[in-house]
């Protein structure tokens, strides 16, 4: 008789795939040597279903990011913080600002408003700055530095930006959720 075999699903949501290969690759090889019997699958998911997918066990971890909150159903592990920022066209006015309050940007035209999908982010900021449009607010780590376009300004009162891994309490494979979620680390501390 074959030994049987399981599946663990880990819902990605679009916005946290810069963090894949920090979090979960290693961790995931490393638990599939203890584990050679438990198929690991990734999945895209959507940030916002992420705590209803994990209650209705369509999956069992997810990786997501936004605002820290999480079901009472829930354990969760803080992998990173991140700021949302101020993204303009380097020749903007703006850019030469080393903090923006939120009383400077009343009057600027902002294209977009709190948005943490990375494709969406992508093209409004990247396409309407990089063009010396208009302005949006962009999770930090979406810029790089020596970016020739863009720049980003940090917020006088910060907005922060949480990536978690969640997974429920409960479940079939409980205990091995927990072991994959131990071995997934942590910039937090």
């Amino acid at each position: 008789m074959a030994p049987q075999e399981y599946r663990l699903t880990i819902g990605v949501s679009t916005n946290t795939t810069p963090y894949i290969h920090d979090f979960l690759i290693d961790p995931i090889q490393s638990f599939q040597k203890l584990y050679p019997q438990i198929e690991v699958r990734m999945t895209e998911i959507n940030a916002y279903t992420a705590e209803e997918l994990l209650e209705q066990q369509t999956i069992d971890m997810a990786l997501s990011s936004g605002f820290l909150s999480v079901s009472h159903a829930l354990d969760y592990k803080l992998l990173k913080t991140t700021t949302v920022e101020i993204c303009v066209n380097r020749s903007s006015p703006l850019a030469k600002e080393p903090v923006l309050s939120y009383e400077q940007l009343a009057s600027e035209p902002i294209v977009t408003s709190f948005l943490m999908n990375q494709e969406f982010e992508k093209y409004l900021e990247r396409g309407f700055a990089r063009a010396g449009c208009d302005i949006g607010f962009v999770r930090r780590d979406f810029v790089k530095p020596e970016d020739p376009d863009l720049v980003c300004i940090p917020l006088k009162t910060p907005i922060f930006s949480y990536v978690t891994l969640k997974w429920r309490k409960e479940g079939v494979l409980q205990e091995v959720v927990n072991q994959l979620a131990a071995m997934i680390p942590s910039e937090e501390k």
